[in-house]
C-alpha cells in the first residue's frame, strides 16, 4: 500500500510540474484582439437542426447561423452596398432557429434589393437573445461609431424589458443604467469581443492564449450560439407546466415603464446624434386572455426568479395586459418625438401561423415581418419613386 501511495504522490507531482510548464506557455502574450466591438464571435458559421415538434412552422432541415468579421449576423459589409440598415433587438430580431436567409432582417435585405434598383441594400442583424433596451443603448452607442455610415436602425423592443421586470420582481432597479459601476458589466454583457485598446474590459487571464483556446473550442462545441435542437425550450416549457403558482395580477410596472420610456428616448438621441434614421416596431406576441391548451403548452416566458429556477409564472391574461402597456409607451414616445414606428403587434395574427412560442417568429411569421417592413420602407424616401 505504501509503495502505491508513494507512486501516486510522485505521479501527481510530475503532472503538476507538467501543468505548470504548459501554463507558462499558455500564459504568454495573448492572441490578437478584434478591431471591433463584436456582439457575436467573428467569422463563425454554425449549422443546426431544430426539432419539428419543438418549433411549429419551422421545417426540420439544416439551418445556418453565420456571423461576419464585425461580429454581426449577416453578410460582409462591403463598399458596394449603398444603403445600410442595422436591425437591433432581442431574440425576436436574432431569429436564432431560422436559417440565415429566413430571418426577417435577411429576408428584408432580399426583398429590398429585389423590388428596387436605386440602392444596393445591406441589412445587418445585431439582435441577441435576452437583450433589453439597456443593452440596445450600448449597441447603438458603440456599433454606430464603428460601422461605416449606417442609414437606418430598426428596433424591435419591449418583450425583454417586460420580462426582466417580472423576473427580478421586487429586486428590479429602474436606475441601473445611471450607475457608473454598471458600465463595465453592460459592455461585457453586450459584446463578447473588444477592440485591442480596451484592455480594461478584459481580465489578464482572458488575454492569454489558453483562454482564447478555450473560447475557440466553446465556439464550435458548446451552445453559446444556438441550442441545436431546442432543449432550452423543452426544459422551460416543462418548468411552466409543473409550476404550482400562477399570478393573475401584474406588479406595479410604473417604474419599469418610466425606465423603458427613458431608454427609448436615449436610443432616439443616439440615432439623431449621428444623423441616422430610426424606425421602432411594437412587439407582437401570441399572448391573449384565453389560449387553447395545445398553444398554452408552447409557452415558457413570463416567470419570476432566475432562469432555470423559476417556479412562479404569470397567466396569459396578465402577460397580454403588460405587453400592451409597453407597446403603448413605445407608441407614445415615438409620437412625442416625431419618430417613425410600425405597430407590428396590431398587424400580425396571434396564432401558430406566425409564432412557434409566445413571441418568436416561425418561417411564415418572419416572412410577414420582412414584408411589412419592406413595403413601409419602399413607400418612403429615399426609396420612394
Amino acid at each position: 500500500m505504501k509503495k502505491i501511495t508513494s507512486f501516486n504522490i510522485i505521479l501527481v507531482t510530475l503532472n503538476a510540474l507538467l501543468l505548470v510548464a504548459l501554463t507558462g506557455v499558455a500564459l504568454s502574450p495573448s492572441l490578437p484582439a478584434s478591431d471591433y466591438y463584436c456582439v457575436w464571435p467573428p467569422n463563425i458559421c454554425k449549422k443546426f437542426f431544430p426539432a419539428l415538434n419543438v418549433f411549429p412552422g419551422i421545417k426540420q432541415e439544416a439551418k445556418r447561423f453565420i456571423v461576419n468579421s464585425m461580429g454581426i449576423r449577416g453578410e460582409e459589409l462591403s463598399a458596394g452596398y449603398t444603403y445600410k440598415i442595422l436591425a437591433i433587438g432581442g431574440s425576436t430580431t436574432e431569429c436564432a432557429y431560422l436559417d440565415q436567409e429566413e430571418t426577417w432582417p435577411g429576408l428584408m435585405q432580399s426583398m429590398l434589393n429585389k423590388d428596387q434598383d436605386k440602392f444596393k441594400v445591406w441589412v445587418g442583424n445585431a439582435g441577441k437573445s435576452g437583450f433589453t433596451t439597456r443593452d440596445n443603448i450600448i449597441e447603438m452607442k458603440y456599433l454606430l461609431r464603428q460601422l461605416p455610415q449606417v442609414d437606418t436602425v430598426i428596433l424591435l423592443t419591449g418583450i425583454n424589458d417586460f420580462g426582466l421586470r417580472l423576473m427580478q420582481d421586487t429586486g428590479y432597479d429602474p436606475y441601473f443604467l445611471n450607475k457608473p459601476e454598471n458600465e463595465r458589466y453592460s459592455l461585457r454583457r453586450v459584446f463578447c469581443v473588444f477592440p485591442k485598446g480596451r484592455t480594461d474590459l478584459i481580465s489578464p487571464i482572458e488575454r492569454t492564449k489558453l483562454w482564447r483556446l478555450k473560447e475557440h473550442v466553446e465556439r464550435f462545441f458548446s451552445r453559446n450560439v444556438v441550442d441545436p435542437v431546442g432543449g432550452f425550450n423543452l426544459r422551460n416549457r416543462k418548468k411552466r407546466r409543473e409550476a404550482s403558482i400562477f399570478r393573475d395580477a401584474l406588479p406595479d410596472l410604473s417604474s419599469s415603464l418610466e425606465e423603458y420610456a427613458r431608454n427609448l428616448n436615449i436610443l432616439i438621441d443616439l440615432a439623431r446624434e449621428r444623423s441616422v434614421r430610426v424606425i421602432f416596431m411594437t412587439q407582437p406576441t401570441l399572448w391573449k386572455p384565453e389560449l387553447p391548451k395545445e398553444i398554452e403548452a408552447l409557452l415558457w416566458y413570463g416567470f419570476v426568479g432566475e432562469l432555470g429556477r423559476q417556479k412562479e409564472f404569470y397567466t396569459p391574461q396578465a402577460l397580454t395586459a403588460g405587453m400592451m402597456m409597453y407597446n403603448d409607451v413605445l407608441l407614445k414616445v415615438c409620437g412625442e418625438r416625431g419618430v417613425e414606428y410600425i405597430d407590428l403587434a396590431a398587424q400580425l395574427p396571434k396564432n401558430l401561423s406566425v409564432f412557434y412560442d409566445e413571441m418568436h417568429f416561425n418561417e411564415n411569421g418572419s416572412c410577414q415581418v420582412a414584408g411589412i417592413l419592406s413595403r413601409y420602407i419602399l413607400k418612403r424616401e429615399p426609396f420612394k419613386g
